[in-house]
């Protein structure tokens, strides 16, 4: 159910998995996150477009190409459920990493939880208005935690005993919601985890000169959720800034908005710092602005304070 809608602050209109909300009560359009929904955060929700109509803010929902979790419920699965909670709560673990989006204006209505039937993959819905859909963090979380549990109560074929322990800590108040998701994740054959590209060959190729060949990974060691960047072109460069760099990091403020780039010669992956606020370090040697160091299988790049290691 959509509180903002019985309260008659938005109107709905709705055409199968399209639908619209019409701003018409005493709500503004907060343009910071409608801009932040354009540039940032494809891999999160359904794609929100900004029309006028009647002289009123329309927001247009894209979610045809998806299924909703609600449709999903009948003859529910336990691997699809679990897929679907590790999926939901790591696009809420991307909003809070990131900074610069209210969880209290996401939807938690299954009618309004949408899912890639090919990849898994789980894209929430975002009200970028002045007045939110939950009073607070607190309200949020625990309709967060409703949610979740109903879709795993909803497994009708073979429940498992991991679907059960899930659902007790689900349920138990103490057990924090990160720990919920580490748990997911464990347990789900399919986790929405973000990569920067796919690799059309293996990793590297390991010889006595241990030079990486075609493509390397970067594994974050300590994101809030898994990461990792695969980099197979010549010249990429790296930073928090989507409209600035190729690949883009989005968990660690402390990233520079074009932080370092990562070149290809003769077979061979250097990393270069591109003049960053809080450095770009090889196994904790620091890389000077201008200078180029070669990576190898093992190494350890930290960015800022995050840590990658390479594959």
């Amino acid at each position: 159910m959509n509180a903002l809608v019985d309260k008659g602050i938005i109107s709905e209109i709705q055409s199968g998995n399209n639908f619209e909300y019409v701003i018409t009560g005493n709500a503004a359009l907060i343009d910071t996150d409608y801009k932040v929904l354009q540039s940032q955060s494809n891999d999160i929700f359904v794609k929100c477009m900004k029309i006028t109509r009647n002289g009123l803010i329309d927001l247009c929902y894209l979610g045809n190409d998806y299924r909703t979790v609600a449709g999903m419920m009948p003859g529910l699965s336990s691997d699809v459920a679990v897929t679907l909670v590790a999926g939901i709560l790591s696009c809420i673990t991307k909003v809070k990493t990131n900074g610069f989006l209210s969880c209290q204006s996401i939807l938690l209505d299954k009618e309004r939880i949408f899912v890639d039937a090919n990849t898994m993959k789980v894209r929430m819905v975002y009200i970028p208005i002045s007045e939110k859909l939950f009073a607070s963090n607190a309200d949020f979380e625990e309709q967060l935690r409703n949610t979740i549990y109903e879709i795993l109560d909803g497994v009708v074929t073979a429940r498992t005993e991991k679907i059960e322990m899930l659902m007790a800590d689900v349920a138990d108040r103490t057990i924090p919601l990160d720990l919920i998701y580490q748990k997911s994740r464990e347990i789900s054959p399919e986790v929405d985890t973000p990569v920067a590209a796919a690799p059309s060959q293996p990793a590297y190729v390991s010889g006595n000169t241990g030079n990486l060949i075609g493509a390397i990974k970067l594994v974050a060691c300590d994101a809030p959720y898994p990461f990792e960047i695969r980099i197979s072109e010549d010249d990429v460069l790296i930073g928090k800034k989507a409209d600035l760099v190729d690949k883009v990091i989005d968990f660690n403020g402390a990233i520079s908005r074009r932080h370092c780039r990562v070149v290809k010669q003769n077979g061979t992956f250097f990393i270069m710092d591109e003049g960053s606020a809080n450095g770009t370090f090889v196994n904790n040697v620091r890389v000077g602005v201008g200078q180029k160091l070669p990576l190898q299988p093992g190494d350890i790049v930290r960015l800022a304070n995050s840590e990658f290691r390479v594959n």
